[in-house]
């Protein structure tokens, strides 16, 4: 489930407050958002969220040690030659990438297969939800979409130098999930995290260490015999966790609003 990037209402009047949700890395586009543009945002449901929850070391000020900072910029530096080096792979190999897709997508069983896997229990799977994500994906050339899709995701924004230059940036040395607890903390951001316990593609485990980071900002709900796919495996389940914790977090602001008058 992925997030749409629309422009935030300037029509005149109260600020509209902006409900966020993001399944997988959906989930991460949504922490994205919320970095670039807080404002306006009063909640943020994440699903299975593909949001590495790692810490920087430091400390209750948020600022990372001098040795893992610069440990970390290394890192990036890293990432940054490897994600040059598969965004050339994926140039040389795009025939050969494109016919693989175009093999595998036409295969119900791949599917099949694929969607399973995100499930807790695949013998539940139902047959139409097959062919609703098998369909798209049976347009003429969305294998080379595909392709370059991953090529610019790979390449990221401004080029390999200015990523290699931003990697020692101090807003850079604090992990993505630090700064998304950050942000949640000094603009008051509620956020709602839901896993599948028995979720094989994101370990319920990594929300357990973004619920740490985010502290009292965040609910989690970790859900018995399911697995990554909640808002699929038991949707009634789903909508009823996430209406009432909007619900709620409206009251809460309808409660801050009427004390600060």
């Amino acid at each position: 489930m992925g997030l749409q990037e629309s422009p935030r209402d300037s029509s005149p009047g109260p600020t509209p407050i902006h409900v966020l949700i993001g399944h997988s890395m959906g989930g991460a586009a949504a922490v994205e958002e919320v970095l670039r543009q807080p404002e306006g945002v009063g909640c943020v449901v994440l699903v299975s969220p593909a949001v590495i929850a790692v810490s920087s070391g430091g400390g209750a000020g948020g600022s990372p040690h001098a040795w893992r900072r610069w440990l970390g910029g290394l890192w990036r530096c890293l990432g940054v030659a490897a994600s040059s080096a598969v965004g050339v792979l994926l140039i040389a190999l795009q025939p050969l990438i494109v016919w693989l897709l175009r093999t595998l997508v036409r295969s119900r069983r791949f599917w099949e297969r694929g969607i399973g896997s995100a499930w807790y229990d695949p013998k539940r799977l139902p047959a139409e939800l097959v062919d609703a994500y098998r369909a798209p994906q049976l347009v003429k050339g969305w294998e080379s979409g595909m392709v370059r899709f991953v090529r610019a995701k790979v390449a990221g924004t401004g080029g390999a130098l200015s990523r290699l230059r931003r990697a020692f940036e101090p807003g850079q040395l604090l992990s993505t999930a630090e700064r998304f607890a950050r942000t949640a903390r000094e603009h008051n951001i509620r956020v709602l995290i839901l896993h599948g316990e028995g979720d094989m593609l994101v370990p319920a485990s990594n929300s357990r260490r973004l619920a740490a980071l985010l502290g009292p900002q965040a609910d989690l709900i970790e859900i018995p015999r399911c697995g990554h796919q909640p808002q699929e495996e038991m949707p009634e389940r789903f909508v009823s966790w996430v209406a009432d914790f909007i619900s709620s977090s409206q009251e809460r602001d309808a409660e801050k609003a009427h004390s600060s008058e």
